[in-house]
């Protein structure tokens, strides 16, 4: 038998053990709690650190082929267009057996003298060799993609280039 200093009814020992059961409960539902956001928090780290560094690998830069595209839409103030655009692009990126880096850029909005934004996208790849380059300029995803936009740009520039050094001097 418990000992109290003091008398309780029996109806407010109900209501105390009641209480002190509720307290229990919700000690263990807070440890519950600290245990799941834990494991949440643990598995967010992973996830992310591992999205992370397959972001890195997709843009790793590979110095010894550039090809970088700049394009101008005829309509460029039509969404639909770039809309179009982006769709067909984004979609030949990601079947291009060849391209290494694949960045789809605008004009950054930078004003200098030295900077041309005129044009509406521009496309930075990279190969591993020029070999590499030329068949991508053959393969079916990439004449896929000149097929189904050729009809939006009224001009595209193309600057490739390979890695210089002092040392070739």
């Amino acid at each position: 038998m418990i000992y109290f200093p003091f008398y309780f009814h029996p109806s407010e020992l109900k209501l105390l053990a009641f209480l002190i059961s509720e307290i229990v409960f919700l000690k263990l539902k807070l440890i519950q709690m600290k245990i799941l956001s834990g494991s949440l928090l643990f598995l967010f780290l992973i996830l992310g650190t591992s999205k992370m560094n397959a972001q890195e690998k997709k843009t790793e830069f590979d110095h010894n082929f550039t090809h970088v595209v700049y394009f101008w839409l005829k309509n460029p103030e039509s969404q639909q267009d770039r809309k179009d655009f982006l769709v067909s692009l984004e979609k030949f990126l990601e079947n291009s057996e060849y391209a290494k880096t694949k960045f789809i850029g605008k004009p950054a909005g930078t004003l200098r003298e030295v900077v041309d934004g005129s044009f509406t996208y521009s496309l930075i790849l990279t190969f591993p060799s020029k070999e590499i380059q030329d068949k991508y300029q053959k393969e079916p995803a990439h004449l896929k993609f000149i097929e189904e936009s050729e009809h939006l740009w009224e001009k595209v520039i193309v600057y490739d280039s390979v890695m210089a050094t002092s040392e070739e001097l």
